[in-house]
């Protein structure tokens, strides 16, 4: 499982910046490889867990509903995880002045970490039904 995790991690994260490359085509490769590896030790560090505990919480459940109850998770962690950074790195700009937060780097970080919990989700799915030869049953 951790092997899977790891591989959803490095994949996940390389789908998202490829397609928030895409979307910031007038900055340079210098500019999002360094935002890559700034950012990488953070989502490792928090995707994990994450991840794993997803695996956890959803043990219980098949089919349909374990797909949806885990792509509910990655979603509102990763929603979660720009105030948990910034909790970190700037907690006055997070509590004292949110709207101006918001408006220069809050909105950008929610949006990229929520586009990456989604290709965890994803990546981790699609590793799941390849090592199992199914997706899911309707059950």
């Amino acid at each position: 499982m951790v092997i899977r995790k790891i591989l959803t991690i490095l994949i996940g994260t390389l789908l998202s910046y490829s397609v928030l490359a895409v979307g910031f085509m007038n900055e340079s490769l210098d500019v999002i490889l360094f935002m890559l590896m700034i950012t990488y030790p953070f989502i490792f560090l928090y995707g994990l867990p994450v991840t794993i505990l997803s695996d956890k919480i959803t043990k219980d459940s098949l089919g349909v509903k374990r797909v949806i109850k885990a792509f509910l998770f990655h979603v509102l962690f990763g929603m979660g995880f720009v105030f948990v950074l910034s909790f970190f790195f700037d907690p006055h700009e997070l509590f004292f002045n949110f709207k101006e937060y918001w408006s220069s780097e809050g909105e950008l970080l929610f949006f990229a970490a929520t586009l990456t919990s989604f290709f965890f989700w994803l990546v981790d799915e699609g590793i799941r039904c390849f090592q199992r030869k199914y997706c899911y049953s309707y059950e």
